[in-house]
């Protein structure tokens, strides 16, 4: 395959592939709200059946896991403007 076709054909695999980067949408007001208030750690809460983790401190890497799901996944989280 000739060098221009095949830098061609991978660019053109690597957009249909590329995914924007994005935080998570909030597209609830009263989630944004909350999330927007959040200056430190609180307890966890549900705001409109999501569920919504703080965390305190100077982390790499947050993560939580469940007992429905016998502790076997480990999901990660993102920081918000407020750390």
């Amino acid at each position: 395959m000739k060098p221009r076709l095949a830098t061609i054909l991978a660019c053109s695999l690597a957009l249909l592939s590329a995914r924007p980067l994005s935080a998570f949408d909030v597209n609830s007001l009263q989630l944004h709200l909350h999330l927007a208030a959040l200056t430190s750690a609180e307890p966890p809460a549900i705001v409109e059946e999501h569920l919504v983790l703080s965390v305190q401190g100077d982390y790499r890497f947050v993560g939580a896991a469940f007992s429905f799901e016998d502790w076997r996944t480990v999901h990660a989280f993102e920081r918000n403007r407020s750390g």
